[in-house]
């Protein structure tokens, strides 16, 4: 994500041209690499049966460095989708990755046109993921039956 990040703060023509842009996609990437985080660290609570294939064995927590956070990452979830909207989320992800296959320079080793395509998908798809928990967890709460959620 990273290197996607580069690519389309680089590339010419697109949305990011603007500093404006530019800043809200940066911080858009800090707050979805902590909601990314998030995901995985509900994963890993919710595979402690069974043989899992872990694929991500070699994921490195970073963003979330409170203890507290790591603990509750609904709180992740929480501030990510009260802060951002879908409409915001949608519409930021298309121009990230727009900017992203549009890049005329030479991609980094880690990426490349078919890639940004992948991230886009499977960024959606953890984004889409975080915030069914969220949504479940904030209906939970509204009906007051959250000590029985795990």
């Amino acid at each position: 994500m990273q290197d996607w990040l580069f690519v389309a703060l680089a590339t010419q023509d697109s949305v990011y041209d603007k500093a404006e842009e530019r800043d809200d996609l940066i911080a858009f990437h800090k707050d979805l690499k902590e909601l990314i985080e998030g995901v995985y660290i509900l994963r890993g609570q919710a595979s402690t049966v069974g043989d899992v294939n872990d694929a991500s064995a070699g994921f490195n927590i970073v963003s979330l460095i409170e203890d507290y956070r790591i603990a509750h990452p609904i709180m992740v979830f929480r501030n990510f989708f009260k802060k951002v909207s879908m409409p915001y989320i949608h519409r930021q992800l298309y121009n990230w990755q727009k900017a992203g296959i549009n890049y005329t320079g030479e991609y980094p080793d880690s990426l490349n046109k078919l890639g940004v395509l992948h991230l886009y998908q499977n960024t959606l798809s953890l984004i889409y993921s975080g915030y069914q928990v969220f949504k479940y967890k904030e209906q939970a709460k509204s009906k007051n039956v959250s000590e029985y959620l795990v």
